[in-house]
């Protein structure tokens, strides 16, 4: 949705130097100030590689929702017909920046930890690395929210298959 988009995302225009035709796509930014893009054909990173972390509408959060990337993250929020969600955000932006988010659940002091992760070995991986990380830093508790779109790659493609 437009109100979404508006909230989270910018119109990047790119230009390729081979053809020298510009490319529009959808930015997403990062913790580094680099940006997440997406069109139809393309998928990377202008700028420095980061995870993005966002407020929630509770000042001091309890809990923290993970998720591998925006899609899936603005997936959800559609899903839950929510523009914001109470507790914080992290987007990993890649499964592989995992290791720059783990360190936040305990600066925050968060007590609760969500994975909204694919449902393929690399989701199923950092589950699992979030689920030791809680393990070895109590009080954090985790809940994977995966079993509404098990059937599916991940959220987003369980948005499609909803409104389909």
């Amino acid at each position: 949705p437009l109100e979404l988009a508006q909230l989270y995302l910018r119109e990047i225009k790119l230009l390729d130097h081979e053809t020298g035709n510009y490319i529009r796509s959808i930015g997403f930014k990062n913790n580094a100030g680099g940006y997440e893009n997406r069109t139809r054909t393309f998928k990377g990173c202008i700028g420095n590689k980061s995870i993005t972390t966002l407020r929630g509408k509770t000042p001091e959060a309890e809990g923290v929702h993970l998720f591998e990337g925006f899609m899936d993250f603005l997936s959800m929020l559609v899903i839950e017909d929510k523009p914001r969600l109470n507790d914080n955000v992290i987007v990993l932006n890649s499964a592989s920046l995992l290791k720059q988010a783990l360190p936040l659940l305990l600066q925050q002091h968060y007590k609760f930890v969500y994975t909204w992760f694919d449902n393929d070995d690399t989701g199923h991986k950092a589950t699992e690395a979030v689920i030791k990380f809680c393990e070895e830093h109590p009080p954090l508790q985790h809940t994977a929210m995966n079993s509404p779109y098990a059937d599916y790659e991940d959220v987003n493609d369980w948005l499609v298959h909803l409104i389909a």
